[in-house]
């Protein structure tokens, strides 16, 4: 349930453009019933842990795996989760991912393919801004919202591109998490994740800039201008900062934080060790 093959990906391109009619029939006309809260970071921070940190305390709603594979028609695939894997309530986001990816059909997916539909993401990783297309995309997060019945927990790699834009088309009721990591340790994770991953020369999401960034001459440069550049983009939009070492300190607190701005009551108490103090490095 992590990835996908080039025939794969074919297929389910041609089927989720199939189920798009079908989807639509099941849309009704919903306000944006619940917060949708993103979270975001620089690649190697923490964003999986807290996306599904949250999840679970907050009781929120979230894209399972299988459910991710219906990017077009994303009520249709909450809905058959819920058949198959019963009631949300039951769903497990996990507290475990290899490099982002959860690995049961119930654990918590990035749902990447819809924000690169919706937000018509370019081959350089950049939203194309197009402004009727996000009220568009409006319908279909309003419409998730009501399906899950809950918050909504994301992540919101690229929503934060056009975070001033977004804002409007879903009412305002949107929270930015925004998860930091030691400076340097964020940098050494992310270039130990290249080598084991031969994900060169970026590893995760590439700030605008990349281009003339990858002119730098070295590996180490390019992730530091990457990291700086989250750090520093993240921190103008983002509504609550959790340092990642107090998330594996206090999980219930940080828990609490987010609960207290959206008003969500009935947090359930995160379970001992399901978040290791992070690694450190020496540079």
């Amino acid at each position: 349930m992590t990835g996908y093959g080039s025939n794969d990906i074919t297929f389910l391109e041609a089927f989720n453009h199939y189920m798009e009619a079908f989807e639509l029939g099941l849309y009704g006309a919903h306000e944006i019933e619940h917060p949708v809260v993103f979270v975001i970071g620089a690649p190697r921070s923490g964003t999986t842990i807290m996306t599904q940190i949250l999840s679970y305390g907050l009781g929120a709603g979230y894209i399972p795996n299988l459910a991710a594979r219906f990017w077009r028609a994303p009520v249709t695939g909450l809905r058959l989760a819920r058949e198959v894997l019963g009631p949300r309530e039951h769903w497990s986001p996990g507290f475990a991912s290899t490099h982002a990816r959860t690995h049961e059909p119930d654990g918590i997916h990035e749902f990447g393919y819809f924000w690169k539909y919706w937000l018509d993401v370019g081959e350089d990783g950049i939203p194309s801004g197009d402004f009727w297309r996000m009220y568009r995309m409006r319908d279909a997060i309003a419409n998730i919202v009501h399906e899950l019945g809950a918050p909504w927990v994301c992540k919101g790699i690229y929503p934060a591109y056009v975070a001033n834009e977004i804002d409007d088309p879903l009412d305002g009721n949107v929270l930015w998490v925004h998860v930091k990591r030691d400076y340097n340790d964020t940098c050494a994770s992310i270039l130990q994740a290249q080598r084991m991953t031969g994900r060169y020369p970026w590893f995760g999401w590439r700030p605008p800039n990349y281009k003339e960034l990858e002119k730098t001459p070295g590996g180490a440069e390019r992730v530091q201008e990457q990291v700086k550049w989250c750090h520093r983009s993240y921190g103008r939009i983002s509504d609550i900062t959790v340092q990642l070492e107090r998330l594996a300190e206090d999980p219930d607190g940080v828990v609490e934080d987010v609960a207290r701005v959206i008003g969500c009551t009935g947090m359930r108490p995160i379970p001992p060790g399901a978040i290791r103090a992070p690694k450190t490095y020496k540079l």
